[in-house]
């Protein structure tokens, strides 16, 4: 695998991850009573998920983008 794969394939499984992450930070008690703007909770998510995905190594997945892939990660 060449790097542009690596960074595509990283790249997705980021944005995977703050999917999952993202409505913490959309519902969370802290994050909801204040008046935190939009931006700084998806930049916090995407970062909070890009720490997640370069900690655990896990197998990233392949930089096409086809349906049965991303149907069976999610």
């Amino acid at each position: 695998m060449d790097a542009i794969d690596q960074l595509g394939g990283w790249a997705m499984a980021s944005v995977l991850a703050s999917l999952r992450i993202a409505p913490l930070f959309a519902f969370a008690p802290p994050f909801s009573l204040t008046r935190t703007p939009v931006q700084m909770r998806a930049i916090l998510a995407l970062s909070l998920a890009a720490c997640v995905v370069t900690s655990r190594h896990i197998g990233l997945p392949p930089s096409s983008f086809n349906l049965g892939y991303f149907a069976t990660a999610a």
